[in-house]
């Protein structure tokens, strides 16, 4: 049962400043308690411990905690695929963002559009886009991630012109997560132009920086466009075991829908190329995913 102080525990002068901050233990608890869910993969579990510090904070009504709880609420439930969710939570942010008469984070607009690219409206995240980089404050990192975005977009899209000049305006990046980036959608232009060779390396690539940044989900999606690049070059052997690898690790993150598709996809693709190692290995993940879904 929670304590309500009316009073301090004793007098002092308007002027008095404290010493320190006091800090709510509670509110840092579950933060705390959200992000190490988050980091380990138990997306769930994050999603429970932030709802719980976003209620929280609107009860110290904490600006800052709230728009970062919901933003935080959002990108989990765009990994979990509740993107109607994620967009009510983005929405409700940027309305505490006006009331506060602040202007909407540019953070806050990218994950909006990266949520509406996830969800199959790359129309509307494309606007988004449009609107981020035509902003007079943004970071480096901020517009790069967004001609990432857009990169992407345009792969979906099929335009490989779209997609060179986002590659471009990436220009030649040092920090890995960014290099990540470029790789990325070097491997999808490699694909659009049918060089499976140079897609596998770029996805490959890729896939060892996403890894080496701890951006474990990242790593997953471009392994599997790495299987998919094999998987084109003929390389079925090789395709069935990206796709096992990205399909293992997908479980071990709770994303079971993809982690069946790739792994029942390896089982497929080995059972062709007669890839032996692949097949029983494959077989026991699926199984062991039927069983969790039973309890």
């Amino acid at each position: 049962m929670a304590t309500i102080t009316i009073f301090g525990a004793g007098c002092s002068s308007p002027q008095a400043v404290p010493d320190k901050i006091a800090v709510d233990k509670l509110l840092e608890m579950t933060n705390k308690a959200a992000q190490q869910a988050f980091e380990k993969g138990y997306i769930d579990q994050a999603v429970t411990f932030y709802k719980q510090t976003l209620e929280r904070a609107y009860l110290r009504d904490d600006l800052k905690e709230i728009v970062d709880a919901q933003y935080n609420l959002a990108l989990c439930l765009m990994i979990l695929q509740s993107y109607e969710q994620a967009l009510a939570f983005i929405s409700h942010a940027k309305v505490e963002q006006f009331l506060a008469n602040q202007p909407i984070s540019v953070d806050l607009q990218l994950l909006e559009a990266t949520v509406f690219y996830r969800y199959g409206k790359p129309d509307e995240a494309w606007k988004i886009t449009n609107y981020i980089l035509s902003a007079l404050k943004n970071t480096s990192v901020i517009q790069s991630k967004t001609h990432f975005l857009r990169g992407l977009i345009a792969s979906k899209r099929g335009d490989t012109a779209l997609l060179r000049s986002a590659i471009t305006a990436l220009g030649i990046p040092t920090e890995p997560k960014l290099r990540a980036d470029r790789e990325e959608l070097l491997g999808h232009l490699a694909l659009a132009n049918y060089n499976w060779n140079a897609a596998i390396k770029a996805f490959d690539t890729a896939t060892l920086l996403r890894r080496d940044t701890l951006d474990y989900r990242g790593m997953i999606l471009v392994l599997a466009k790495a299987g998919e690049a094999c998987e084109k070059a003929g390389l079925l052997g090789a395709a069935s075991r990206r796709y096992l690898r990205a399909g293992r690790s997908a479980a071990l993150q709770d994303d079971i829908h993809n982690a069946q598709i790739w792994l029942t996809h390896a089982v497929q693709l080995a059972e062709q190329g007669g890839d032996k190692y692949v097949m029983p290995i494959a077989r026991y993940l699926i199984t062991q995913l039927q069983v969790s879904a039973g309890d």
